[in-house]
């Protein structure tokens, strides 16, 4: 597979890190040619080589404060249309936060992995035992990708007496691989669910340490979040144009192709019917006060949301405002749409969709040609004003303005990594 995701891990072995893939190594060329994330396991004394070598092969790391043992790289592969996230832990741990226990497993799936193609990955026995702490400590539930996975690791056993002191040691007291195997092969998921407590309750006791250690991490990504309401992990992204666009049909292309979780907010300045007029409306600057009040609002929703890690994408902009001016305004009118241009923080970047007035028309069906057109170019000026806008051509296939606006979207990514950088 010629993807990034091969040059990555090719490079890391020329670079002679002891990288494990922990799960998905069957189904990693789908991830690669797709976008999505990869797990993976090195020791912690090779972390910094990791993230050297990473770097060189275009992956930026995505700050995640108290995610410790994880850390997380994101990189979009222009060829295949893909982006791609690499969870790379140190220590494997399980449970979902504010729980997180630490195992010994880490050792083992390093000394005992095997090459499955341009990869390494666990023995069947650590693989199997670690898919199974994940399921149901991480996850939850088994999804059928997982099932299908668990239930090929069970024909790859060959030694039982060494399940049974794994099950023991890392699933819980009394377990034994005739057991285990024995609801696996009957696909008696709820039953090995619960088992939870239990497993929770061994692996806990044998780590006393791990709730302080939660603790630190909790703390940590408190104050992460908080320095993400100012500078979130990742961009900002407005879109703009004319209705008929296809800011929808891009924002569909985007959050289902992005490696991590996406926002959309709306910033439309003129949304019609929106809530009915008051008495108290009436009076001067009250509704210009509410506007400011709503766009604002609207912008810490998206603050919060990008603290978590999300990437924000916002439908129209207060930007809107400098559109379709009339020649003749009064001083106050004046005023009140450059206030209004600028009340917000601006994005990271901006989004200026284009297409011909016919691909408009044809789309939406509002409104005359040349009204259409006076828009197209209105939205095109607006776009030599603002020094982080981007035309994107919507005209054509979706696919292909996603392309477009996915690398206008990397190339910030990559810019504001180096920029942390150039901080340190």
């Amino acid at each position: 597979m010629e993807t990034a995701l091969a040059h990555a891990f090719g490079a890391l072995e020329r670079a002679g890190i002891t990288a494990c893939l922990l799960r998905d190594a069957d189904r990693l060329e789908e991830i690669a040619a797709r976008g999505g994330e990869v797990d993976l396991l090195v020791p912690a004394d090779q972390l910094a080589a990791l993230r050297r070598t990473l770097a060189e092969e275009g992956f930026v790391p995505l700050p995640a404060p108290g995610s410790a043992p994880h850390h997380f790289f994101i990189a979009y592969d222009r060829a295949g249309d893909a982006w791609l996230k690499l969870d790379v832990v140190t220590q494997i741990a399980f449970g979902r936060p504010p729980r997180t226990i630490p195992t010994d497993l880490g050792e083992a799936c390093l000394s005992r992995r095997r090459r499955l193609g341009a990869v390494y990955a666990p023995a069947p026995e650590e693989e199997l035992v670690t898919l199974l702490l994940h399921a149901a400590l991480d996850k939850g539930h088994f999804a059928p990708h997982r099932q299908q996975r668990l239930l090929a690791l069970r024909q790859q056993i060959s030694d039982p007496a060494r399940m049974t002191a794994l099950l023991t040691h890392s699933w819980a007291p009394g377990a034994t691989w005739e057991r285990v195997s024995a609801q696996i092969a009957g696909e008696q998921w709820d039953a090995l669910l619960a088992e939870r407590p239990a497993v929770i309750a061994h692996l806990s006791r044998r780590a006393p340490a791990a709730r302080l250690g939660h603790l630190q991490r909790r703390a940590a990504r408190i104050v992460g979040r908080l320095g993400g309401l100012l500078r979130p992990p990742l961009p900002s992204v407005a879109l703009l144009g004319p209705d008929g666009a296809g800011k929808s049909t891009l924002v569909m292309g985007l959050s289902e192709g992005f490696c991590q979780p996406v926002t959309t907010v709306y910033m439309g300045l003129y949304q019609q019917g929106a809530r009915r007029p008051s008495a108290l409306d009436r009076l001067p600057g009250v509704r210009f006060a509410r506007l400011l009040l709503t766009q604002w609002r609207r912008v810490l929703r998206a603050r919060l949301a990008g603290a978590r890690g999300h990437l924000v994408l916002f439908d129209r902009y207060s930007y809107d405002a400098l559109l379709n001016a009339p020649p003749r305004q009064n001083a106050l009118k004046r005023a009140r749409r450059w206030i209004l241009a600028r009340a917000c923080p601006p994005p990271d970047l901006v989004l200026v969709l284009d297409a011909p007035a016919e691909t408009l028309w044809a789309r939406k069906g509002e409104h005359s040609l040349e009204i259409l057109g006076a828009q197209r170019q209105a939205y095109r000026a607006l776009a030599g004003k603002l020094p982080q806008a981007r035309i994107v051509e919507t005209g054509g296939a979706a696919g292909e303005s996603r392309q477009q606006a996915s690398a206008a979207i990397w190339e910030v990514c990559v810019a504001r990594s180096n920029g942390r950088k150039g901080n340190h």
